[in-house]
């Protein structure tokens, strides 16, 4: 399963990396569909400063473990399998669901992984503040969402408490594990060679860059 997965991701950065990046921060030809839907309500401006990477994935992890809590436990609370809810009828539900979230969603957050270690930054001309590429959408997605998706699943099992504690227990040993080696695995292995046809692309372009200086 790991391997299958650093597989997908690799292919979605190598495949998508350059075009996303060309249509999205080069082109930029979803902006006139968001400013004609009132969901663009400032001037901004993209631009690469220096590429780096992060010093510790520990963030990253806790991201690729919240994508599979939170849809996990979303789909496997709203399609509940026949019968009592228990943590054995449970389980099928809630690990397909969250495999095929990393399988699926998890591709999309390594795309911004990829464009933070590229340098791509946004500078937002209304507040005069530069931010990350994807910090908005991080945000929402990996606050407190996952962990109250989760405790209500298992609140809504209907087993004794040893049972339900127990289960818990169990997924937090073996999901953490899995979500750590595959989060290391892509760093160690693709994310390198991944920003550097990225920065590629930017240099045909012409993409702006920029030095930030603290002051």
């Amino acid at each position: 399963m790991i391997v299958l997965t650093g597989v997908v991701w690799y292919a979605a950065g190598y495949i998508l990396g350059g075009p996303v990046f060309g249509y999205f921060f080069v082109g930029r030809h979803h902006e006139p569909w968001l400013r004609r839907h009132h969901l663009l309500l400032y001037e901004s401006e993209y631009f690469l400063s220096r590429p780096g990477f992060p010093k510790s994935i520990t963030w990253r992890f806790f991201q690729t473990f919240s994508i599979f809590l939170l849809f996990g436990s979303t789909i496997a609370y709203l399609f509940p399998s026949a019968g009592q809810r228990t943590p054995a009828s449970e389980t099928g539900p809630f690990v397909y669901a969250g495999l095929t979230a990393i399988l699926v969603v998890m591709p999309l957050v390594a795309l911004l992984w990829l464009y933070e270690d590229s340098g791509l930054r946004n500078y937002r001309k209304d507040n005069d503040t530069i931010i990350r590429v994807g910090t908005l959408f991080e945000q929402l997605l990996f606050g407190s969402g996952a962990l109250s998706a989760f405790y209500r699943l298992v609140t809504s099992l209907a087993a004794p408490t040893a049972e339900v504690v127990g289960w818990v227990i169990a997924l937090f040993v073996i999901l953490p594990s899995m979500c750590f080696l595959l989060t290391l695995s892509f760093h160690e292995i693709s994310q390198h060679e991944l920003v550097n046809r990225v920065l590629s692309v930017a240099s045909a372009s012409n993409f702006p860059q920029r030095e930030i200086r603290l002051v």
